[in-house]
């Protein structure tokens, strides 16, 4: 019985056992229960609910028009594709940056679906896109000799901070590997506004922190007033405490693994660094320099396009945990509005502002971020690897067999295709990765295909991962059953041969075919199982 019928016995049935006396409603209820195979007390409850008067309020939808949806993916991409909640109030300072710059022309119906859309409408719209686009090992040490000397600075201490107390942390980028020689990264974030420095390392060293420290004046417009860190050896050290006391600065520390004292840093750890750099391994002195370059570019395209948000408040009942955010601001529009920050620094920051392209700024990180993977040395951990490898495997099973393919899409729209096309603007000597092709699709069947260019001599394999481009020129297609018969034309009637002969050709299953196809036509004899010869001189047998 299908739902609908279901529904339209039950109407039925639930009109005349409202005024039905009990053994009526008895007999309606087994009727009930046999029809549809209810249990009873499903079938009596059923029968008492008591239909809901009016009609239920339709939410309306907001609808984009083509021409905004275009906007929007653009603006998200350029926005680093950061969440609805921090992109909306942020969407009209990108379009007056992309539209003063020419990058981005639009009708004043689109900029005004623009300007009123939700947070959870972009969020629903991107939701394709954001389809098409995968923690990290500690290298932190206790340091206990100097501890007793730094004070505990806890979560719930930085309330009305003032601009200048800044969170820092090191990300090591060593990959799987902990062993051996590895870049690392100081993250600085400032309390007050979330102005954010990520500094290149050499080393996770006191000189190398402090070094950092003095190179990240120059990105950070206003006096650096304090440092709170974590329990590691490169901050507990008799230098950075020196250096600290020298200038005046306030340094606490964090309690040992309490992670969430230090919520802020952690937090730009991760959208910061991790995002823009990845997990792969970095040492030699080319990554440092484009790693130092990377830095560059991020630190103003975080810090005057970025919007962030900061919790206000934070309360738990029962099991669920309720948060309430302020409305996303850039750091620049934080420095803004504090009035602890001078005119003149405000007057400077907002002159850089005007001056600063957004999609330039994006184009150049993209840039860099190709030419840092370039350097990198990554060497998975084979155990992790495997495992990764059977899961996509069995993802791609799963939707391969329940997604059907659309009868419109051309043959020629394949993802090898696709690759290969890319492939061939390169210029000889580029370095290609899968994620360097992470727009086409999932990784693993991107790289599936660059090993297969590897066999046709478009790439060479370099390291784990990394193919280099060759100068290719495509051969002419020769069937295997023509090579094969011109092999046997070009030997003397009566010789011998079996696929072992031919293996330089291809492989044995597909040897054994064609020779038996051969045969079959009367090309060449079969003498026994597995061993054919030629009979005579090039003429059909």
């Amino acid at each position: 019985m299908s739902k609908q019928t279901r529904l339209e016995l039950l109407a039925l049935l639930k009109s005349e056992y409202s005024t039905a006396s009990g053994k009526h409603k008895t007999a309606l209820i087994d009727q009930l229960i046999e029809t549809t195979g209810y249990s009873r007390k499903h079938a009596i409850a059923l029968l008492n609910k008591k239909r809901r008067e009016g009609t239920r309020k339709q939410r309306m939808r907001t609808s984009l028009n083509q021409e905004a949806v275009k906007a929007l993916t653009l603006i998200w991409n350029v926005a680093n594709r950061i969440c609805g909640k921090r992109l909306v109030p942020f969407i009209p300072d990108i379009c007056q940056n992309l539209e003063s710059h020419g990058h981005l022309r639009l009708t004043s119906e689109a900029k005004q679906q623009l300007f009123r859309v939700s947070a959870a409408t972009v969020d629903r719209v991107l939701k394709p896109e954001r389809q098409k686009c995968g923690r990290s090992l500690s290298h932190t040490k206790r340091a206990a000799l100097v501890k007793n000397k730094v004070p505990v600075r806890t979560f719930a201490d930085w309330n009305d901070v003032v601009p200048g107390f800044f969170e820092i942390d090191t990300v090591s980028h060593s990959s799987s590997n902990p062993n051996g020689p590895f870049l690392d990264t100081l993250n600085m974030t400032d309390i007050a506004t979330c102005w954010t420095v990520p500094i290149a390392l050499r080393a996770k060293t006191a000189v190398e922190v402090i070094r950092a420290l003095e190179e990240s004046k120059q990105y950070v417009p206003f006096s650096i007033l304090g440092l709170d860190f974590d329990n590691g050896t490169e901050f507990l050290n008799e230098a950075l405490i020196a250096w600290a006391e020298e200038r005046k600065i306030t340094y606490t520390r964090s309690r040992s693994y309490k992670k969430n004292d230090q919520a802020w840093i952690e937090e730009k750890n991760g959208s910061v660094v991790r995002r823009n750099v990845g997990r792969e391994r970095y040492s030699d002195a080319a990554a440092y320099v484009a790693l130092t370059e990377l830095y560059a570019t991020l630190a103003l395209y975080f810090n005057f396009f970025q919007p962030c948000q900061k919790v206000l408040v934070k309360k738990r009942e029962g099991s669920k945990l309720y948060r309430k955010y302020d409305v996303a601001k850039t750091p620049f529009q934080r420095v803004l509005e504090n009035p602890q920050i001078s005119d003149d620094i405000k007057k400077t920051l907002q002159e850089q502002r005007h001056q600063l392209d957004m999609m330039l700024l994006f184009e150049s990180l993209e840039k860099q971020k190709f030419q840092l993977r370039q350097c990198a040395e990554d060497a998975p951990d084979p155990v992790l690897l495997i495992a990764t490898m059977q899961r996509n495997a069995t993802n791609e099973f799963v939707q391969r067999n329940q997604t059907r393919a659309k009868p419109e899409e051309s043959l020629k729209n394949t993802l090898g295709d696709q690759v290969k096309a890319i492939l061939l603007e390169m210029p000889t000597g580029t370095l290609v990765r899968a994620r360097d092709l992470a727009h086409l699709g999932d990784s693993l069947r991107i790289t599936q295909q660059l090993h297969r260019f590897v066999g046709r001599g478009l790439l060479q394999t370099t390291s784990w991962g990394v193919f280099q481009k060759l100068d290719h020129h495509e051969p002419e297609q020769t069937p295997l059953k023509t090579k094969v018969e011109n092999k046997f034309l070009s030997l003397e009637p009566g010789t011998p041969v079996t696929w072992r002969d031919l293996q330089e050709l291809s492989q044995e299953l597909r040897l054994n075919s064609c020779l038996a196809a051969l045969a079959k036509q009367g090309k060449i004899k079969r003498v026994q199982r597995g061993i054919y010869m030629r009979t005579t001189a090039g003429t059909p047998n």
